[in-house]
């Protein structure tokens, strides 16, 4: 990148809290001004700036620009929430939204005490040196399949990176790797048609933001995914499965970046459709969420419009609960399940009543549902795990 610059980050704040009290009550509006002693001072943003990569696509069409975000902090001078301020390119907000939770600041302060929260105006400018040319010495051709063979190999490097720190529950090194892989991955692809990795990736990236509760850096990476997917789908049917997942954490998304409920609602009815269609539960895990997250779901069901939507939101909440470790509210949230296959819900519901510790109860209903599917091993693997847990605590 040493021919291009990208314009330093500057930070200046405003505050606003009349009480030192971290409470989120005291989050000050957006524009709210009050003086400060000691505003706010950015410890890494050389670093992160030289993480941000020039937009290949904005390098191919010559745009520089600028993206100014308005950051709050809290205490410690963490970030919390962010707002776009302005209307750049949209190449640009994509480079830059993975990294902004990444700058570290000092507290602002006023009269000698740290204040809760303050927010901080970011700009990031992109400006390509004007005498930027491709190397000369290369035909255009062996420039071309250098570079392709370069990104390739660079995103292969991320994505493996970034599929470890998904597995670890390393989200932030997730998200941060994965998106450097899609970028290369675009870069290689020299007919720019969006490919079943660029689809896969993108939902991991989707994924590991939403687990961080990046919910709007969350929905833009996830609505690249979904529109992907939808370009795909004639030829690929198998991306119907990966489209479902893609709605369902685009859902959850819109509800953490403050989106409208009637928009996730929307997500989880489409998905609910297909799967009634399919006869088949989405491929879907539900892992690393918080209580809070989990709570919004299970409440907006009852803003589903249909019963097939309640089902389906049902078992996402139930799914969540089970991650959590709250096996007695999944099973009370999946009797509204009712509409989905029953099989999986009452494999889930069996589940989350074994680690409860119901284990007659588990038993029972494991016994009616290996009835309707004789044989399955996996059923079978289960009773005998329960069996297993109700001799102990009968021993006990």
């Amino acid at each position: 990148m040493k021919n291009l610059l990208l314009g330093g980050v500057l930070a200046l704040g405003v505050w606003a809290g009349s009480q030192i009290q971290a409470q989120t009550s005291l989050i000050p509006g957006i524009y709210e001004y009050i003086a400060s002693d000691k505003e706010p001072e950015a410890l890494n943003l050389g670093e992160v700036q030289a993480r941000i990569p020039y937009p290949f696509q904005a390098i191919r069409d010559k745009l520089s620009g600028i993206v100014i975000i308005r950051i709050l902090i809290d205490a410690e001078g963490k970030y919390v929430q962010h707002v776009l301020t302005n209307r750049p390119e949209e190449v640009f907000v994509e480079a830059v939204l993975p990294y902004i939770e990444m700058i570290q600041f000092t507290p602002a302060q006023v009269d000698g005490q740290v204040l809760p929260y303050f927010w901080v105006n970011v700009p990031f400018r992109f400006q390509l040196n004007p005498d930027y040319k491709p190397l000369m010495c290369t035909t255009a051709a062996s420039l071309t399949r250098t570079r392709v063979v370069t990104d390739k190999h660079k995103a292969g490097q991320y994505l493996s990176k970034g599929n470890a720190g998904l597995d670890s529950g390393n989200y932030l090194h997730a998200a941060t790797n994965l998106g450097w892989s899609l970028r290369y991955q675009r870069n290689a692809n020299a007919r720019k048609a969006p490919t079943p990795e660029n689809i896969r990736t993108a939902l991991d990236q989707g994924i590991s933001l939403n687990r961080l509760g990046k919910g709007d850096a969350a929905g833009v990476v996830l609505n690249h995914a979904y529109n992907w997917a939808e370009c795909l789908k004639a030829t690929h049917p198998d991306i119907e499965m990966i489209t479902q997942a893609i709605l369902i954490e685009r859902a959850i998304a819109r509800l953490q970046g403050g989106g409208s409920p009637a928009e996730s609602v929307l997500d989880f009815a489409t998905v609910a459709h297909q799967i009634v269609a399919l006869d088949q539960l989405p491929e879907w895990q539900a892992y690393s969420f918080s209580h809070s997250q989990t709570q919004t779901v299970a409440d907006l069901c009852a803003l589903a419009p249909d019963e097939e939507t309640q089902s389906l939101m049902a078992w996402v909440a139930a799914k969540m609960y089970c991650g959590e470790g709250h096996w007695a509210l999944a099973t009370e949230v999946l009797k509204k399940a009712y509409k989905l296959p029953s099989g999986p819900c009452k494999h889930l519901r069996i589940t989350a009543l074994m680690e409860s510790g119901d284990y007659l109860t588990a038993l029972n209903e494991l016994e009616e549902l290996l009835m309707q599917q004789p044989g399955k091993d996996t059923l079978l693997e289960l009773k005998a795990e329960i069996l297993n847990r109700l001799t102990l605590a009968q021993g006990r």
